[in-house]
Formats: C-alpha cells, structure tokens, sequence
C-alpha cells in the first residue's frame, strides 16, 4: 500500500480515515491514494461519511484524550442523550453535538471544493 504521509499524525490520521472511507464506497478495494476527485466524492456523499467518522470517533480513546469532551461531537451540554445512555455509537437525533460535527464537516467539503476550484481556474488561465 501507498502511504501519502504528511508528517503530522493528525493529517496523517485524517487521510488513512478517508482512504477507509474511500475503500467501503467502493467495494473495499484498496485506496492507495487521495485525489481531489476522491476526496470531494468522500466529503460529498450526503452525512455518509460524517455520521460513520462521528460513530467511530465517539468510541476511540484517543479522541477523548487529544480533544477531551471540549468537541461538539462529546460535549455533554450538547450530547445529554448520549451521556444518559453511554451509547456511543448511536447518534440521537434530540443531541445537537454532533450535528454541529457534521456541519463542520459539510463546511471543510464547501472550503476544499472552492479551494480546488479557485486553484485550478489559476491553472488553467
């Protein structure tokens, strides 16, 4: 397999989730590598991607120990059912935390599609 390893082990961690991602759309072949093309269908593929990031991160100790519960996706103001019933891997539709993660999500795919827009409209002209 192909590593595209940035250096940064959050990058780092962002590009193996999305290439998980990228595998499960497409019949679980290997992703070897992120295009522009792949990563606008990964981020656009409606609350898909963000509902199977959020579910996964909610598990993940990890998370908890570099965000802590300051995430809008484990914020206990904005997550009571989640803190009620300790299901981390069901997202109740009455807790708003992790909508707002998908907003966000949904915001970076508005952000990378005009970047990506705006860079190869410079290339082209």
């Amino acid at each position: 397999m192909n590593y595209q390893l940035t250096g940064n082990a959050f990058v780092d961690t962002g590009i193996f989730a999305m290439q998980a991602h990228a595998s499960k759309l497409h019949g679980n072949i290997q992703i070897d590598a992120l295009t522009p093309e792949l990563v606008t269908e990964i981020l656009g593929d409606g609350e898909a991607f963000g509902r199977w990031l959020a579910k996964a991160n909610r598990h993940l100790n990890s998370f908890f120990m570099v965000i802590g519960t300051n995430s809008d996706l484990v914020n206990p103001s904005k997550n009571k059912k989640l803190y009620k019933t300790n299901q981390r891997g069901f997202l109740d539709e009455e807790d708003t935390g992790w909508q707002d993660y998908l907003k966000i999500l949904k915001q970076l795919h508005s952000e990378l599609i005009t970047h990506v827009t705006q860079t190869r409209f410079r290339v082209l002209t």
